[in-house]
């Protein structure tokens, strides 16, 4: 925040601040000497958390990516326990898209591969790991199919947490397990597995296959998954888990965690 903005709205503050502005300049070895002596010394893009983003759990036991649309702020980086996720602008899809792909059972199952496996079964989604991942691209059809899916899994977990009767609760579990099959399949579509590459990824494959699928053993069978959640919630061998066309995650998507970036970054249908 820019120091007039302080001392017009904050006046109390901008007097703390000031009164201890020596202490505060010479932090991190007088890094903050200058203009921003008042800010963090590692901002981590708070400028751009209150816009739309995905956000991550980073040890979970299986994608849990949910859709911020409230601005919410959020600690993370290194091991957690959340990070914030935007497209960069030059991905061209929608953030909707980028949501389907993270929650998918493709996308787990690659982390599962590259992660280290953790007590109780969990795994970690750190940076390292979700920026490596290939993320497919998508032809116009396609991709407005899992946005459109996409939205219908959020609107249904809204209306989850809305139910009032068991009878509710049941027959809205079960649109969603349907809808949450049909964004997989969509997905294996993306990414172009084979039958066989499917069963692996969901744990149903032969040992022979499976041992043969990868250099180290496929990890155990991913419980199936029931979303009770207020918003939805982001194969071959590991090292060769790309369709015909996708990108590394680190290139279509920017971690709000990570170094503060100059130009905020923006999902596509923000105003520039």
């Amino acid at each position: 925040m820019e120091q007039a903005r302080i001392r017009k709205e904050c006046p109390r503050a901008w007097s703390y601040l000031t009164e201890h502005k020596d202490a505060l300049a010479t932090r991190d070895n007088g890094k903050m000497r200058g203009e921003k002596w008042h800010g963090y010394v590692y901002p981590k893009n708070l400028c751009v958390m209150g816009s739309p983003k995905l956000i991550i759990q980073v040890t979970s036991k299986e994608p849990t990516v949910i859709f911020d649309e409230d601005g919410l702020y959020m600690t993370g980086g290194g091991a957690g326990p959340f990070y914030g996720i935007r497209p960069l602008p030059s991905a061209k899809f929608h953030i909707k898209f980028l949501l389907g792909i993270l929650n998918s059972k493709v996308f787990g199952w690659i982390i599962r591969t590259q992660s280290t496996p953790l007590r109780g079964g969990y795994f970690k989604y750190s940076k390292q790991y979700i920026e490596t991942a290939p993320i497919p691209q998508a032809d116009k059809a396609r991709h407005d199919r899992m946005v459109s899916l996409v939205e219908t899994m959020l609107t249904l977990h809204k209306q989850l947490a809305a139910t009032r009767t068991p009878q509710e609760q049941t027959a809205l579990e079960r649109q969603i397990a349907a809808t949450d099959a049909q964004i997989d399949q969509l997905v294996y579509e993306l990414y172009g597995l084979t039958a066989d590459e499917i069963k692996i990824v969901e744990g149903k494959a032969e040992p022979a296959l499976a041992a043969d699928a990868a250099e180290s053993p496929a990890p155990a069978a991913k419980p199936k998954r029931v979303r009770k959640k207020s918003a939805y919630a982001t194969p071959p061998p590991a090292s060769d888990v790309s369709s015909p066309e996708s990108e590394p995650a680190a290139a279509v998507f920017h971690n709000l965690m990570g170094k503060e970036e100059p130009t905020p970054y923006r999902t596509e249908g923000d105003e520039p």
